[in-house]
């Protein structure tokens, strides 16, 4: 099964921001070709505030005519989330608030309160994290992956043993992740 790997979108913005219309700016007479390509994400709350994240597109993506599946806003059944650090923290948040929203979801360095992951009884959840994470204690995804399952919930969590902080890079690189992703959807 060919896996198409288009990186996920979620930043510690959505948490502030829910779920809605976002504007993106794209970098002037930038033509997208395959690849990864840096992109700016502007929204307005009180203030204007640009951050940079990452756009992949597969091979031939610009040669088809076929629908791609995309982490976030795409097919309505097919909507996944996922974050590192704030945006792990952001995911669970996001999720708790609105678990009816997404099909599955995969936080990253980050936690947040056992109490809400009971909402997530009915959302898969895959989390990683590093074992040797300095600014995100391992404990935080660790509480919510077991508060999800004391629920009755789907959860399980990957710990990268010798990873710090950055244990996105290993999980993002890896195409079960996006096979787990892909093989989720909302009824």
């Amino acid at each position: 099964m060919k896996v198409v790997c288009t990186v996920s979108l979620v930043l510690a913005v959505s948490a502030l921001t829910g779920c809605g219309e976002m504007e993106e700016k794209k970098m002037a007479n930038q033509s997208l070709a395959p690849g990864q390509h840096d992109q700016l994400f502007d929204k307005t709350i009180s203030q204007t505030m640009t951050m940079k994240y990452l756009l992949y597109l597969p091979a031939d993506y610009d040669k088809s005519d076929s629908e791609w599946p995309l982490i976030l806003k795409v097919d309505e059944s097919r909507i996944y989330l996922t974050g590192l650090s704030m945006g792990g923290y952001g995911s669970w948040s996001l999720g708790c608030d609105h678990p009816e929203r997404f099909a599955a979801i995969a936080p990253i360095c980050g936690g947040g309160e056992p109490f809400f992951a009971r909402k997530l009884k009915n959302t898969p959840i895959w989390a990683f994290h590093g074992g040797k994470d300095n600014t995100v204690p391992l404990k935080k995804s660790e509480d919510m992956v077991i508060a999800v399952k004391k629920a009755g919930g789907d959860a399980k969590l990957t710990v990268y043993p010798q990873a710090g902080h950055d244990s996105w890079t290993e999980t993002y690189n890896n195409p079960e992740f996006y096979e787990w992703f892909l093989k989720h959807s909302k009824q």
